[in-house]
């Protein structure tokens, strides 16, 4: 003998394009906005780029072709406000391809209070009381088909108000391999960058360029906390069903068929005497 009985389920996703909220707005807007805005909240990671387009047709060495003790000053005025700097990219827009020199690079980040075209020859008088190991490890090989690489290290917390900026690049290898040429600016505009250079170790520079420097993007991609597509999507769901389940509560009446409750017999449910 079976038992025919009749169960209500809930289709919550059925009337969930045709239910409203109490402001009268569709839940499909509310979840499309949600959806929009968990999109934005990821795509809103700082980027300051400085010094480009660069130079036309033209491209430098140094530090990641050529040259092993390298640093770089950039101007406190190039940036907006505080930044926690967690990448490098440079560019390879001219000659390409191009490949970046194999070696071991150490990659450093200070506040100086060393003003653009002002470095000292001496590499170590320009490094700032916060000096930062922020790269460490092996780098080489061809650049990618975008024409840039991007360095990933440890976030650098950088307050303009506090100086200017300064990247120090050392590199193990033979400094003369020449396999790259980098986008850079030459006759910046002033407070822009200033760099110095030597093809060896000493400590000691032996090229100074004034208002020169690498076409550079810094990027804060720590700034902001991302959630997963997925559970940003799951939370939107949730919170509109709680919403729609809330009103219908409230309202005390049963939803069209085929947009909230259906009914279905269930025929097979054994049942013994």
């Amino acid at each position: 003998m079976y038992l025919k009985q009749s169960v209500m389920y809930s289709n919550p996703f059925g009337s969930l394009c045709a239910a409203r909220t109490r402001t009268g707005r569709p839940l499909a807007s509310w979840l499309m906005l949600l959806l929009l805005f968990s999109l934005t909240t990821q795509a809103n990671a700082t980027s300051i780029l400085i010094g480009a387009p660069g130079n036309p047709n033209d491209g430098d060495c140094a530090p990641f072709g050529c040259a092993s003790h390298y640093q770089q000053v950039y101007g406190a005025p190039q940036f907006p406000g505080s930044i926690t700097i967690s990448s490098l990219t440079f560019f390879n827009n001219n000659f390409v391809p191009g490949s970046v020199a194999a070696a071991n690079y150490s990659i450093y980040l200070s506040t100086t209070p060393v003003a653009v075209n002002a470095l000292d020859p001496t590499f170590a008088n320009n490094l700032g009381s916060d000096n930062a190991l922020f790269f460490s490890g092996t780098l080489g090989g061809l650049i990618g088909a975008k024409n840039e690489f991007t360095i990933t290290g440890v976030p650098f917390p950088y307050n303009p108000s506090s100086g200017n900026l300064l990247l120090t690049v050392v590199s193990d290898g033979i400094g003369l391999e020449f396999s790259v040429f980098l986008d850079f600016l030459s006759s910046a505009s002033p407070n822009t960058f200033s760099r110095a250079y030597s093809f060896d170790l000493s400590g000691v520079a032996t090229n100074l360029e004034s208002n020169t420097g690498l076409v550079t993007r810094f990027a804060d991609t720590a700034s902001t906390s991302v959630p997963e597509p997925g559970s940003t999507f799951s939370t939107a769901v949730l919170f509109l069903l709680f919403l729609h389940y809330g009103h219908k509560r409230r309202s005390n009446r049963e939803l069209p068929h085929g947009h909230g409750l259906q009914r279905v017999r269930l025929l097979s449910l054994p049942h013994s005497d």
